[in-house]
């Protein structure tokens, strides 16, 4: 299965760099637990998911880069081609100069234009294709917070919901870091959304790796079209200069993920380990489950976008690119839907 990226805005495009180095990075990792034919077709299944043919020997990451101004794109562009080990294709972007402004309402306008780069992208890949969206909530306005959710909701199959203050914590406690930057972020952002997507064997051997594991995890984790919401917990964070000293077993390390379940916890608590988190440790363990407080996540952004609209605050801005009241209802409506739903669980 082949997975093409979107990248959108910003944050989407610093943290689709960093989710692609992680797992080029992984896949010629010489740690791990397994043999060397099946680390050999390890690699190959990641790369066919993740990257095209190469060209001079350089994998080329299937993926789109989309931003109303060219600085982070060019930036993202210049950083991948200058690690030597991949890049993004030469026409795998889309950007204009002068940039929205903070302003959803600026981005519809240009799908159209849109469309054909992201067309490009399954025409190289096999015959099944995911599209992994990986775009950020600014909440600058809440206005922008409503209209994304909605969109959002209505055109995904799922919705991996990450916390920054959970990640932030993630840097602090487990990882030591003094001064944490958005790149430290990133890559823990990085680190969980590979351990999704990564290859995961299939019931027939060690070689053979699931065709569709994002349409196995939808099975179980979507059961209605309302429960979207998805969150991710991984264990444990460690440096790799302690992995030569790590005493984690499989059976502690689903004990202690259950008990983080139990509890509803965001990170590992009672390990403190200091260091930036290997990417690939010889054992490592993924909880992926209904993100179950997304009622109140919702609710926030939903109270705030009501004392907005009511007073018909700034919605002139939006208005002179095309989105009408009526678009601002309809969102307003299916959010207060899915509030309703996730809070009756």
């Amino acid at each position: 299965m082949s997975i093409v990226t979107v990248q959108l805005g910003q944050c989407g495009n610093q943290i689709g760099f960093e989710v692609f180095d992680a797992l080029l990075r992984d896949s010629h990792s010489s740690q791990g637990l397994c043999s060397k034919r099946e680390n050999e077709a390890y690699q190959t299944s990641c790369k066919e998911r993740f990257f095209s043919e190469e060209e001079n020997g350089v994998p080329i990451a299937r993926a789109v880069l989309v931003d109303m101004e060219p600085k982070v794109i060019n930036q993202t562009l210049s950083k991948a081609a200058q690690s030597g080990q991949w890049k993004y294709g030469q026409h795998a972007c889309f950007c204009q100069k002068q940039g929205s402004g903070n302003n959803w309402a600026y981005g519809p306008r240009w799908a159209d234009h849109l469309r054909p780069g992201i067309r490009d992208q399954p025409g190289q890949c096999g015959e099944t294709l995911s599209l992994l969206n990986i775009q950020k909530l600014v909440i600058v306005q809440n206005y922008n917070s409503i209209l994304t959710l909605s969109h959002l909701y209505r055109s995904s199959d799922a919705l991996l919901v990450h916390e920054n203050d959970a990640v932030h914590k993630i840097c602090a406690k487990l990882m030591n870091i003094k001064q944490i930057s958005f790149s430290d972020i990133n890559q823990v952002l990085a680190h969980q959304l590979g351990s999704v997507f990564q290859p995961t064997y299939s019931a027939e051997s060690s070689f053979h790796y699931r065709q569709n594991p994002l349409g196995d995890l939808m099975e179980h984790l979507v059961p209605h079209p309302e429960f979207k919401m998805l969150s991710v917990r991984n264990i444990p964070h460690m440096s790799e200069n302690s992995l030569a000293y790590s005493t984690f077993t499989w059976a502690g390390l689903l004990k202690h993920l259950r008990q983080m379940l139990i509890s509803n916890a965001k990170m590992e608590e009672g390990k403190e380990n200091s260091g930036w988190a290997g990417w690939l440790t010889p054992k490592t363990c993924l909880l992926f489950k209904s993100y179950s407080f997304a009622g109140p996540f919702l609710f926030c952004n939903f109270w705030g976008f009501f004392c907005l609209f009511s007073t018909r605050a700034y919605i002139h801005q939006y208005t002179k690119f095309g989105i009408e009241e009526e678009d601002f209802l309809d969102g307003f409506t299916l959010l207060e839907q899915v509030i309703a739903s996730y809070c009756n669980l």
